[in-house]
């Protein structure tokens, strides 16, 4: 496209002047050719038609490019210079093309990946050793970050994906649905050494609790679930700690019971440190609560490096899904996994 080009310092007395940029493109090509007539053949045109774009050229500038007087047209030393820096400028827009293509093209660069709590933990793990593994070029930034800041982080250019959790998507980012969260009632064998299983609301309402203070967001889902209206959950909590990790290790070494994540008590369950509670008066033991979605914003450039990693988070989300609906081992009666010398409890009558 032209341009209008000012040719002197002093404004108020510029020339204003059309130079045309196809004209340079062909200056540059007749520069590193032998002669016009090899200049045209390059750009696909007549010698002629060569010859009179550089005369087009040197007109729009006001200078005197090539020297005609012998019988082939050579460089003057201001076309030299000129050339010098028409092939600088060509060359720096050349790297640029290659750089950025290069950037859409190959998966390198940065991608900034973040979440909140203990499932953002795990499923990270899987999705950026994933990705790690498949792109050595690639630099991965993870963060964990508070649950209501994730979405925030992701409008605002500090994560490049997010994991959420809600009722629904946000509107406006992009999103893909990861799984939905599943609860469930967990103890480890040991606890109920020297009691009985519970069956009956007002036997849970009895055990030894163990949660967080945000825990209850978990507790009463899965107590309405599998109780209905039969009474109120535990109305105080034997133990209160600062995270579900540790909520874990604490059921886990047998110091009482809670409700967690599968995807945080599925390893203990599947090797045997942990129990799935199930009242027999009540429901399905598990109960699904909320969705997690993967985010994004609506305008992120769709380059290699960004579907590379969407790719890997996803897969790393189907890999929890297919095993989230594999069939589950049976669930262990408290009474297979009591020591054999463990004597018989009298009856509760």
């Amino acid at each position: 496209m032209p341009r209008l080009v000012n040719r002197n310092e002093n404004w108020y007395a510029a020339r204003l002047v059309l130079v045309d940029y196809d004209l340079l493109k062909s200056f540059a090509v007749v520069g590193r050719s032998a002669s016009f007539a090899a200049a045209a053949r390059a750009r696909s045109v007549s010698q002629p038609a060569i010859s009179a774009q550089m005369k087009t050229l040197e007109g729009q500038l006001g200078l005197s490019l090539f020297d005609r007087s012998g019988r082939r047209a050579t460089l003057t030393s201001v076309g030299e210079t000129l050339l010098e820096a028409v092939l600088a400028a060509y060359d720096r827009i050349d790297q640029t093309i290659d750089k950025l293509v290069a950037e859409q093209s190959e998966v390198r660069g940065v991608v900034q990946i973040g979440g909140a709590g203990p499932f953002a933990r795990l499923w990270l793990q899987r999705g950026v050793r994933q990705l790690a593994e498949s792109y050595p070029d690639l630099e991965i930034r993870v963060r964990y970050c508070d649950g209501a800041e994730v979405e925030d982080e992701v409008r605002e250019r500090r994560l490049d994906f997010g994991i959420s959790t809600g009722a629904a998507a946000p509107a406006d980012l992009r999103s893909a649905h990861i799984t939905d969260e599943e609860t469930l009632a967990v103890a480890s064998s040991s606890y109920f050494a020297t009691r009985y299983p519970p069956t009956s609301a007002a036997d849970f309402r009895a055990l030894d609790w163990i949660a967080t203070e945000q825990q209850e967001r978990l507790i009463r889902p899965w107590w309405k679930h599998v109780f209905g209206a039969k009474g109120l959950p535990p109305a105080r909590f034997a133990y209160e700690v600062s995270d579900l990790n540790q909520v874990l290790e604490m059921v886990k070494s047998g110091l009482g019971v809670s409700v967690l994540p599968r995807y945080l008590a599925q390893a203990s369950l599947d090797c045997g440190q942990l129990t799935m509670l199930e009242a027999k008066e009540g429901r399905s033991p598990s109960v699904k609560t909320r969705p997690v979605f993967l985010v994004w914003r609506n305008d992120t450039d769709e380059s290699a490096r960004f579907c590379a990693a969407r790719e890997a988070l996803l897969e790393a989300s189907f890999d929890a899904q297919a095993r989230s609906t594999q069939p589950k081992p049976p669930r262990t009666a408290f009474s297979d996994a009591l020591p054999a010398t463990r004597s018989r409890l009298p009856s509760r009558d």
